[in-house]
C-alpha cells in the first residue's frame, strides 16, 4: 500500500531544495499536483504545475468531497485533489501548514515532515528516509 507524506513549513524555509533531493532520490514517489483557482504563471503547464480550475470547480469539488485538503491565499484557492492519492507509488505533497492538518485529520496513517530552518536538504533526505 502506498503511503503519504506531507512536506511542509513556512516560506523559504529550503521545502523545494529538500523536496528535489528526495524526489531524485527515488522511483517510488509521485509528486502530487494541487489544484488552484489561480491563473497560470508564464511557463506552468496545466496537469504539471497545477491543475488550474475555475472557482465554481474547485468550489464544487470541496462540495462532492473531492479534495483532502484546501486552503486560501491571496483571494485563490489551493489544494490537493484526492484523486492524486491513487496508484502505486508513494504521494509526496508539497502544502501549507493548515493543509496538512487537514490531511491529518483525513488520513491518520499520513507521514507529516514539518521542516524548519536550519535543517538542510541532507537532513530531510536521511528523516524521510527513515519512514520508508
Amino acid at each position: 500500500m502506498s503511503k503519504i507524506f506531507v512536506f511542509s513549513g513556512a516560506s523559504g524555509v529550503g521545502k523545494s531544495s529538500a523536496l528535489k533531493r528526495v524526489m531524485e532520490s527515488r522511483q517510488d514517489l509521485r509528486f502530487s499536483v494541487s489544484c488552484t483557482t489561480r491563473a497560470p504563471r508564464p511557463g506552468e503547464e496545466d496537469g504539471v504545475h497545477y491543475f488550474f480550475v475555475t472557482k465554481e470547480r474547485f468550489e464544487q469539488m470541496i462540495e462532492d468531497r473531492e479534495m483532502l485538503e484546501y486552503d486560501a491565499h491571496h483571494d485563490n484557492l489551493y489544494g490537493t485533489p484526492k484523486a492524486q492519492l491513487q496508484g502505486d507509488k508513494h504521494v509526496v505533497l508539497d502544502i501549507e501548514p493548515n493543509g496538512a492538518f487537514q490531511v491529518r485529520k483525513e488520513r491518520p496513517d499520513a507521514c507529516l515532515i514539518f521542516i524548519t530552518p536550519p535543517l538542510t536538504s541532507i537532513d530531510v533526505v536521511c528523516v524521510f528516509f527513515s519512514f520508508l
